[in-house]
């Protein structure tokens, strides 16, 4: 067999290009983006797609009767005789040859050529299998090549496109994300925004200023934050958040912000620019010394205020803000000056809480038998005020009650319900002396009558003086749901004063019948009362909590009541979800006979 009957026998066809099927009709085959040909084992044109016929001229008379060498002009048909028929058999595929088909009135039509050798049961032939092998070519004129390399870059710009565009949505999602956990990382405003700027800084910007406006403190000097990517700079950055606003002109951007601008963004700062936005020379030489490449200023509004400004820089060095960057801080501002006036609402409802729970809470008042020391804690943990009371005075038959409390809740109820309960119970107290039980029992009754709405612990107690020699009191308590009273010993011995289940709560029974405990106290002994926040802890038991306590009581005997409680508070300095009151008594050492 020649070489020629060897290429009529095995046939091509065209791997890089969509795979003709067996039937021109096949809808795959017809919408195909190039023209193809299917050849027999002995080289003729068996199967054709109508883009073939569109682009050639040709009819479909051609099927089954001509070869494919019969559309080739005499030198491409001597090529594929003489070499890319050998090639094909040898490799498999063509790939891209060029060759010059011949149309009806013999015009000669260029054509990039795609050969597949295939085999019965479509699989490709290897080499040494052509005798019982066809072919399928896909055709591409000139026109089809460019057209294809166009859609070939289109698709690639678009993939690029795309992929820029995801990764836009993660970076801007994973900014917004660190922002929110800054500005949720403190209750403080100027802590949070100290955290939202090295968000910014390097992420966005080489350095910021924001400044957040009070408008609880209208007229006053805006609190500031600042960050630098060098922090050799920071010293320079902080002398300019202090000038800036002093020494901003009306056509700085800053101005822009004050006078109802949104955003204000330069993409390239001038050295005009920056004679311009100020009218201090100690400025100019900062903005200079800081480098200012392209600056972005957005202001952050929430209920209808301006809150906040923030003041984004970068250097000469590095690409200028750019739209996207804006609509970024945009949303980020929105979210910056909701945060801050939240925080600011909440720190002044905490202040008014502090303040009316310090009214109420009075000074304990002078005996010549006790020393008394009482201290307040609020909590540090979100920044809330609770209903932690304590409260000392005397009974008409000369007894010293010292009562303890918390009312359930931590905001502003919470404080004017414990100032409610605790004037019942002081009023009750006072006016119609009785035990302690009795005063509890009472005073819930009471509550319950007065509709004042209260779930609360407390623990009451009176020192009953007795006409002994060596100055011993009669200690009596009535608990409703409150951690146990500690005890230490003149000698130093720490126990707590009782065990197991107290009464119920106030609020919940006002009918129980509640019980009293006794012990005798001497002088030196020390009776501590405290809430809850002493000995609670997310991390631990409350057990572990007394446990802990009764080991910072040791050696409380040797000490000042001061000295005691400062140091029983030193350990609950920071970290405190909630208040802590404490009352510390002391019996007095008898004087001289």
């Amino acid at each position: 067999m020649t070489t020629a009957e060897s290429a009529r026998e095995s046939a091509p066809s065209a791997p890089s290009a969509p795979s003709a099927p067996s039937a021109p009709s096949a809808p795959s085959w017809e919408l195909a983006p190039c023209a193809l040909l299917e050849l027999d084992h002995q080289g003729v044109v068996v199967a054709a797609n109508s883009r073939f016929f569109a682009q050639t001229g040709l009819t479909r008379d051609i099927l089954g009767q001509r070869r494919w060498t019969d559309l080739l002009n005499t030198g491409s048909r001597r090529l594929w005789e003489a070499q890319l028929i050998a090639e094909l058999l040898r490799e498999g595929a063509l790939h891209e040859v060029l060759l010059d088909l011949l149309g009806p009135d013999g015009e000669q039509l260029p054509v990039l050529v795609n050969a597949e050798l295939i085999c019965a049961g479509d699989k490709p032939a290897t080499a040494g299998r052509g005798a019982a092998s066809s072919a399928r070519l896909a055709l591409m004129t000139v026109a089809d090549r460019g057209e294809y390399e166009r859609a070939l870059l289109r698709a690639r710009e678009q993939a690029q496109q795309a992929t820029a565009a995801s990764a836009r949505v993660t970076q801007r999602l994973a900014l917004l994300a660190a922002a929110n956990a800054a500005l949720a990382s403190s209750m403080d405003v100027e802590v949070a925004l100290g955290r939202l700027a090295d968000v910014l800084v390097p992420r966005i910007a080489d350095w910021c200023l924001i400044y957040a406006l009070d408008h609880g403190h209208p007229g006053g000097p805006p609190h500031w934050s600042a960050a630098h990517r060098a922090p050799a700079k920071r010293a320079d950055l902080n002398r300019l958040a202090e000038l800036m606003p002093v020494h901003a002109t009306r056509w700085s951007l800053l101005a822009e912000i004050r006078t109802g601008a949104r955003t204000a963004l330069l993409e390239q700062v001038s050295e005009q620019h920056l004679r311009d936005a100020t009218d201090s020379p100690e400025v100019l030489a900062l903005y200079n010394q800081l480098d200012v490449g392209s600056t972005l200023v957005v202001s952050s509004l929430a209920r209808g205020q301006r809150i906040a400004a923030l003041i984004l820089v970068r250097g000469s060095a590095r690409p200028p803000f750019t739209d996207d960057d804006r609509a970024d801080l945009v949303d980020l501002a929105s979210r910056t000056g909701i945060v801050i006036d939240n925080l600011r609402r909440y720190a002044r409802e905490h202040a008014d809480s502090l303040t009316l729970q310090h009214a109420l809470l009075t000074a304990p008042p002078t005996t010549s038998t006790l020393d008394l020391v009482n201290r307040y804690l609020p909590a540090t943990d979100g920044a809330q005020i609770g209903g932690d009371w304590y409260d000392t005075f005397i009974q008409a038959d000369g007894s010293t009650v010292v009562a303890i409390g918390d009312v359930s809740g931590h905001d502003m109820r919470a404080a004017a319900a414990m100032g409610q309960l605790r004037g019942i119970i002081r009023t009750i107290g006072h006016i119609s002396p009785g035990s302690p039980a009795d005063t509890l029992t009472r005073a819930d009754q009471a509550a319950r009558g007065l509709d004042v709405a209260a779930l609360a612990t407390a623990v009451l107690a009176r020192f009953e003086r007795q006409d002994l020699s060596d100055g011993r009191q009669l200690l009596r308590w009535s608990n409703a749901g409150h951690p146990p009273p500690m005890l230490i010993s003149e000698a130093g011995h720490v126990s707590l004063l009782e065990r197991g289940p107290a009464d119920p709560l106030l609020g919940l029974a006002p009918e129980t019948k509640r019980r009293e405990h006794t012990v005798e106290m001497y002088p030196g002994d020390t009776l501590l009362l405290y809430t809850d926040g002493l000995i609670e802890r997310r991390d631990q038991s409350i057990q572990l909590g007394l446990d802990k306590l009764l080991g910072a009581l040791a050696g409380g005997n040797r000490i000042s009541l001061d000295e005691l409680c400062d140091r029983l508070l030193g350990e609950h300095v920071s970290g405190r979800a909630d208040d802590v009151a404490l009352l510390a008594v002391r019996i007095r050492p008898l004087g001289p006979a």
